[in-house]
């Protein structure tokens, strides 16, 4: 007698089972690297795009300067800040006023935004941690006599001859890596 013998379907032997499951595998690692792709298009791009300026930029004019004016780039990833110098030798009134809005972000789910931050009805959790608590997160911030103002849409601060300030955006301190962006901050003279 001969048996009748039914001939194995191939993805029910361990070959079979060992390709379908790699193919799973490299399905899904390719919906991964799609999706990561997609996300940081969407997002500005990656972060090696996005120049990072050497924390101690500060603008001092030499001394006897006449420079009355100029503008001052304050990125979103510098954690240090931009430092500011009272460029005369003499007490003096600055105006600054950002030129712009909704240049920068904090963080990748977040939108773009204005010197004065994300305004919300309510006081976010995690807000006592930002780096100037008082302030809204994303607001550019400038430090000033040991307190910090929010810029807004302009300030007019007093400055002591060669007085030093410090501007930067207003963040937790451990998350301005995913921040994107930067504003121009004009200022002058007004004496």
């Amino acid at each position: 007698m001969t048996e009748n013998k039914k001939p194995e379907n191939f993805w029910t032997t361990v070959p079979g089972i060992v390709t379908a499951i790699a193919g799973l595998i490299t399905a899904i690692a390719g919906l991964f690297a799609s999706f990561n792709t997609i996300i940081g298009t969407v997002n500005g791009g990656n972060s090696s795009a996005t120049p990072s300026p050497s924390p101690a930029v500060s603008v001092t004019p030499g001394a006897g300067s006449s420079e009355k004016s100029g503008t001052i780039s304050i990125y979103a990833k510098n954690k240090e800040g931009i430092k500011f110098t009272n460029p005369t030798n003499k007490l003096v009134k600055i105006y600054f006023r950002p030129d712009g809005e909704s240049l920068w972000s904090v963080g990748r789910e977040w939108s773009s935004v204005s010197s004065k931050g994300y305004e919300t009805p309510e006081r976010p959790i995690g807000q006592e941690f930002l780096r100037c608590p008082e302030q809204n997160i994303g607001a550019l911030v400038v430090q000033y006599n040991g307190n910090c103002q929010s810029v807004g849409t302009d300030i007019t601060l007093t400055l002591e001859a060669n007085e030093e300030i410090l501007f930067f955006i207003n963040e937790l301190p451990n998350y301005y890596d995913d921040n994107r962006g930067n504003v121009p901050v004009k200022w002058r003279i007004v004496e």
